[in-house]
């Protein structure tokens, strides 16, 4: 993924490196600490409705109701989140944003438990990256983006993180991580308008 670039509403044009390290000694990193507490209380806020149009998913999403543990134990499905069904596509394709606190451990504690699942085979995937200069993560108990479905988790502070997954995209496969990327770079944009 080195050089690639990708192009985000909320975001102009942001890189994305695979240079990230796995070292659990290493603390991550930020440009700058985005605050993703605004959008607790409104996560279908965190898209713009122009990137979603143009992926054929409608501008306004549906809060997601709490429905207990769930995301492989990488997100509490009671986290804040929202999801857009895509209006023309002949799959169940949708696309869902998810926003999670970890002020209580630390995002760096938090990060390192999710390696430590792959390390243990838990997870099939985990690729760590970068996107602007924040820690990001493609991450799945199966490895499905060959299938057309796709999460990636991006740290965006000491204590937030976002979660963004597609899926699935039976007729293009490769455009799941595609629109994944670009929407992870537009709600990097999002946040760091609110900061």
């Amino acid at each position: 993924m080195a050089g690639c670039s990708v192009t985000g509403s909320g975001s102009s044009s942001p890189s994305v490196s695979s240079t990230v390290s796995t070292d659990p000694s290493q603390t991550l990193s930020f440009p700058f600490e985005l605050d993703a507490t605004p959008y607790m209380a409104s996560p279908c806020d965190v898209l713009s409705p122009e990137l979603l149009e143009s992926r054929g998913y409608p501008a306004d999403g549906k809060e997601l109701e709490e429905t207990g543990p769930g995301g492989q134990g990488l997100v509490d499905l009671t986290d804040p989140s929202c999801s857009w069904g895509a209006e023309n596509a002949t799959h169940a394709q949708v696309v869902t944003v998810a926003l999670s606190d970890h002020a209580s451990e630390g995002i760096e504690a938090a990060w390192e438990r999710v390696r430590e699942r792959h390390r243990s085979g838990v997870l099939q995937l985990w690729e760590e990256l970068d996107v602007n200069g924040y820690p990001t993560a493609y991450y799945a108990l199966r490895d499905n983006r060959d299938r057309g479905d796709c999460a990636m988790m991006i740290a965006v502070s000491r204590s937030d993180l976002v979660t963004v997954s597609a899926g699935p995209y039976m007729n293009d496969p490769g455009q799941a991580c595609s629109d994944v990327l670009d929407f992870v770079a537009d709600s990097i944009g999002y946040l760091n308008e609110g900061a």
